[in-house]
């Protein structure tokens, strides 16, 4: 029995192409579905993305793994170029610095906007660049 004879295998290169096709763009709709919801969800719940547990309970919420929830936000902040602003605090343009910052953890990117490191109250004390 040739690979080619097991049942379930595309004899057509062609139509096994278009299947993956298929799968891949359902697969980035649902991705992109999924970073439009965690923006709507955060923006409504005004959970802070600085607190410890936010990516566990994102990814609970979504039920996919925190790896996945930690790469929509580096795409979430990355889809923003330095010529608009943050999409949660509004206040700083987002550039690659910015981007590094929020892979690096939330002390680096409290830093990297500019808050203070003793401020408990959620107030911030923006530094002018």
């Amino acid at each position: 029995m040739s690979v080619q004879d097991r049942p379930g295998w595309a004899r057509d290169p062609i139509h096994a192409a278009g299947g993956r096709r298929h799968y891949n763009s359902v697969r980035q709709f649902r991705a992109e579905l999924r970073r439009i919801e965690i923006i709507c969800f955060l923006a409504e719940s005004h959970i802070s993305l600085f607190v410890r547990g936010t990516q566990r309970a994102l990814a609970e919420r979504f039920g996919v793994p925190e790896a996945t929830i930690s790469r929509d936000l580096v795409r979430i902040f990355a889809e923003h170029t330095r010529d608009r602003r943050c999409p949660f605090c509004g206040a700083k343009p987002l550039d690659e610095d910015g981007v590094l910052a929020i892979q690096e953890g939330h002390d680096r990117f409290r830093r990297w906007l500019g808050l203070s490191e003793d401020d408990q109250n959620g107030r911030t004390t923006n530094r002018s660049s």
